[in-house]
């Protein structure tokens, strides 16, 4: 039983480490690629949505300006949630795991990525405020095809399906 548990614990590490870290959109909201935050962020899928959907000089600033302002937000979540994976992965490195630490420590990281998730929503809903309806259209359109993408190379199990070199050859 306590394997099961250990493993179980092990697998939502590594799911949560890879989602904290990882290039790729949120699938819930337009995540943090989508609005140029967020850990590994890419500042060129900021620049390129910004193009996609054309946006007149003045929404640009704007744009900007919302983008500026959620930065710091952004980088004190990914700052405080850190530690809690480095403190998470000491837990089940330990000879003996304690796994309501675990949990404990599982639940420090939830919360955090909730309030992060939040902040990915409400930065979405400022953004959209300035769009036309038919940039709100786009933009989801958008979303929506690189959802698609992102199903296509990594599955709905989050595991890679893009063809990988054999590094044996």
């Amino acid at each position: 039983m306590n394997k099961k548990l250990l493993s179980l614990a092990l697998a939502i590490v590594t799911i949560a480490s890879t989602g904290a870290y990882a290039e790729k959109p949120s699938p819930d909201e337009f995540g943090p690629d989508m609005m140029g935050e967020g850990p590994g962020h890419n500042p060129k899928h900021f620049e390129k949505m910004i193009a996609e959907l054309k946006l007149t000089k003045e929404q640009q600033v704007k744009a900007r300006a919302l983008h500026e302002k959620g930065q710091p937000a952004m980088k004190a979540q990914m700052e405080k949630i850190r530690p809690l994976h480095e403190q998470l992965r000491g837990l089940l490195e330990a000879e003996k795991v304690d796994l309501t630490a675990v949990r404990q420590k599982l639940t420090e990281i939830s919360a955090i990525q909730i309030e992060t998730r939040m902040q990915h929503i409400q930065h979405r809903l400022e953004f959209e405020s300035i769009l036309t309806p038919e940039q709100k259209t786009k933009m989801r359109q958008i979303h929506k095809d690189r959802m698609e993408k992102g199903r296509k190379e990594h599955g709905r199990d989050g595991h890679d399906k893009r063809q990988k070199p054999d590094r044996d050859k």
